[in-house]
């Protein structure tokens, strides 16, 4: 896909908001108070392992949803079908972030009986068996688990300090992500109803599945100690192909839009694990599902990004589709 929308001068501005210790920070054309319309869409973008919401991927991907919105407003009466919008990210104590260390909790008895606690960080990273820890691959999936659950914490609670007297309403929420993101943006469209338009890219909703490949190229088994039972069971009761993707009134994803992107020479997010879940899932006539199957590796490249702001900009930012499900 080319980028035919590149050229298009967008005064981006990104401010930040501490939300009770989660910082968020929020991308806009030319500021909050530049804002026209009483109803807003926003877009939650999530990060991938070992990045942050400083990647350049990031702010060009935030850029590139102005752009493309700007080069297609269209003149009233019909702009009013168009909602202003919002790019959103956040990164809570770096739990993403692969380069960061993560805090372990240790604890130490004193003569007098006294228990202090005390915070070890680790820096460990994707490598050897000695290095891949069973306290990382807790770790991965416990950032994934909360990351998802930080998205019902940021919709709950963001419009709060940006609109405090409530002079605007965000109406449309998507989530957005690339490969741990987007794995954490099929945990969103699983456990947060409000979340109507979901956009995974390089990303499975297969967790075990991912984890076994990312195993295999490790050398680890997924096997206690490595990986306890109790980490398997609690990742089936919450991995997103465990919900009915059918026509069942159990189906979370019906009425949803999502967007799947895949890279064909993906090794670590293999469309093959996930293929047959994406290709049953129903979202029924008021939901729309679209896959983008591309050629590379794990890779998040210029076509995908374009791929993403477009699919957004079509889902939330044009107003609602007669047959789009509501609440």
């Amino acid at each position: 896909m080319a980028a035919p929308d590149s050229n298009v001068d967008v005064h981006l501005t990104r401010e930040t908001f501490n939300l009770a210790g989660l910082l968020v920070h929020v991308w806009s054309n030319g500021g909050i108070q530049a804002l026209s319309t009483k109803e807003l869409a926003a877009m939650i973008l999530m990060h991938g392992w070992k990045e942050s919401t400083d990647d350049p991927a990031l702010e060009r991907t935030a850029r590139a949803a102005f752009q493309w919105a700007l080069a297609r407003q269209q003149p009233v009466p019909v702009s009013a079908l168009q909602h202003d919008f919002l790019v959103v990210m956040f990164c809570k104590d770096d739990r993403t972030c692969g380069t960061t260390g993560i805090g372990r909790s240790t604890r130490a008895q004193t003569n007098d009986g006294a228990i202090i606690l005390s915070t070890i960080t680790q820096h460990t990273r994707f490598g050897n068996a000695d290095r891949w820890s069973m306290e990382r691959r807790i770790d991965i999936f416990g950032m994934l688990v909360g990351s998802a659950r930080d998205v019902s914490f940021v919709i709950d609670f963001l419009p709060l300090y940006l609109f405090p007297h409530g002079e605007r309403t965000i109406v449309e929420w998507a989530v957005a992500g690339t490969s741990l993101g987007a794995q954490a943006v099929w945990l969103v469209l699983k456990e947060e109803p409000r979340v109507r338009t979901g956009i995974a890219v390089i990303g499975s909703p297969n967790c075990i599945a991912v984890m076994r490949a990312m195993g295999a190229a490790t050398g680890v088994p997924i096997a206690p100690p490595y990986v306890p039972d109790a980490l398997l069971a609690l990742m089936r009761r919450l991995d997103p192909t465990s919900a009915a993707a059918d026509c069942t009134a159990y189906n979370p994803y019906f009425g949803k839009q999502v967007l799947v992107v895949a890279a064909e020479q993906d090794v670590y997010m293999a469309w093959g694990a996930y293929a047959a879940f994406v290709e049953e899932m129903e979202v029924g006539p008021g939901g729309r599902k679209e896959v983008l199957r591309l050629p590379g590796g794990h890779c998040y490249t210029e076509e995908m990004m374009w791929a993403l702001v477009r699919f957004f900009w079509e889902e939330c930012v044009v107003g609602r589709r007669p047959g789009k499900a509501k609440l």
